[in-house]
């Protein structure tokens, strides 16, 4: 009896270590986004940029709003979930990502893309950063990176194209 005490209390202690350990761990969802609003070749002071983030696993939807600048240029910090299910069951994670840009009562789909793990910068097979230029008369198509990747953060699972009506820097 005192043996199977010992084993109860030594399993649970194993799985609330576990269950913190995870809990704090970061999965993430939208890498940081930096960029410029333009128009016609003219940067767009207070435009509207709207990022969204819709995980499958869990429904959970993560909005951030920001405006541009005075010379265009708007940024979102990474955004990133804490979920030990999520990383203890196995599933298929799929991360819904969307940038808007609204505009003279205009909306603009700026960036849409599915992201398919939770690592860290894994947008595109691993972008460094995610630098774009959203000129408003460009009509909305998958757009691709093609610069460097560095080795350590390629990611060979993920589409090389998101689409809307920005590009690369």
């Amino acid at each position: 009896m005192k043996y199977l005490i010992i084993v109860c209390v030594t399993i649970l202690g194993m799985l609330l270590t576990s269950y913190f350990f995870l809990q704090r761990k970061n999965m993430y969802l939208f890498s940081e986004v930096s960029g410029v609003v333009t128009m016609n070749g003219k940067v767009v002071e207070n435009a509207i940029i709207k990022q969204s983030v819709k995980v499958a696993w869990n429904s959970k939807l993560i909005q951030q709003e920001t405006k541009s600048r005075k010379d265009g240029i708007f940024s979102f910090p990474m955004i990133t979930m804490h979920d030990a299910l999520a990383q203890i069951l196995p599933h298929e994670p799929e991360i819904d990502q969307k940038i808007t840009i609204q505009y003279q009562g205009v909306s603009y789909k700026a960036w849409s893309y599915f992201k398919y793990d939770y690592y860290d910068r894994s947008e595109l097979g691993g972008l460094p950063d995610i630098n774009i230029i959203c000129e408003l008369t460009t009509k909305p198509d998958n757009f691709i990176y093609s610069g460097p990747v560095p080795k350590e953060i390629y990611y060979s699972n993920t589409s090389n194209s998101a689409h809307g009506i920005c590009r690369f820097k």
